[in-house]
């Protein structure tokens, strides 16, 4: 056991009752969980000392929740590897996080949308649907990704709107204030490819 819950140290979120957890080996004081299914007593995952986490979602392996974060949903997983979602970023519904993925600033990721592998997103973007991120990609500004959109690539998506979207290879892409939908982009290696035009 690496973590009791502090019963009378507890909160009301969104209709949750939230409590905030220590870990029993240093001591330290962590954040916030409704219950143990949301926090695995196994491997390095924590809950920092303003996250929360709630309703069915589930950090496990080496996942870390930090700073004002929010994980909260029906079926929101966050495991597999290395995941780190803080400031005051949330990840909610049936949303699931894995890999090496971050997930900061304002970012929310929600709906049934996944976002893995070494993927990144931050500032006030949204990344929700059923669409799924990974790779190399870097989602932020405020950028909606939505829909079926699938991005797998070494890609920069900045102020724009994607919905369902493919967009694959081995090149770099880079995507400023630009609105696509149902467009098909793959493109080989080496190849740089700037889609740009004026502030939606």
């Amino acid at each position: 056991m690496k973590y009791e819950i502090l019963k009378f140290d507890t909160m009301e979120v969104d209709f949750h009752r939230v409590y905030r957890i220590k870990n029993v080996n240093t001591g330290e004081l962590g954040g916030y969980i409704e219950n143990e299914d949301n926090l695995s007593q196994e491997g390095n995952c924590w809950v920092h000392r303003n996250a929360i986490v709630y309703g069915r979602a589930r950090v496990r392996d080496n996942a870390q929740i930090m700073d004002y974060a929010k994980v909260c949903g029906q079926n929101v997983c966050l495991d597999f590897g290395d995941v780190i979602v803080y400031d005051n970023a949330r990840v909610r519904e049936k949303a699931k996080v894995s890999d090496n993925a971050k997930i900061f600033h304002n970012a929310d990721v929600f709906g049934e949308a996944i976002v893995h592998g070494r993927a990144e997103v931050s500032e006030n973007a949204q990344v929700f649907d059923k669409s799924e991120v990974y790779g190399w990609v870097k989602v932020k500004g405020n950028s909606k990704i939505c829909g079926r959109t699938d991005i797998n690539s070494d890609s920069e998506v900045i102020d724009t709107i994607l919905k369902d979207c493919e967009i694959k290879g081995a090149g770099k892409i880079v995507m400023k204030s630009v609105e696509l939908v149902g467009i098909k982009i793959d493109y080989s290696s080496g190849t740089i490819k700037n889609l740009e035009s004026n502030p939606f």
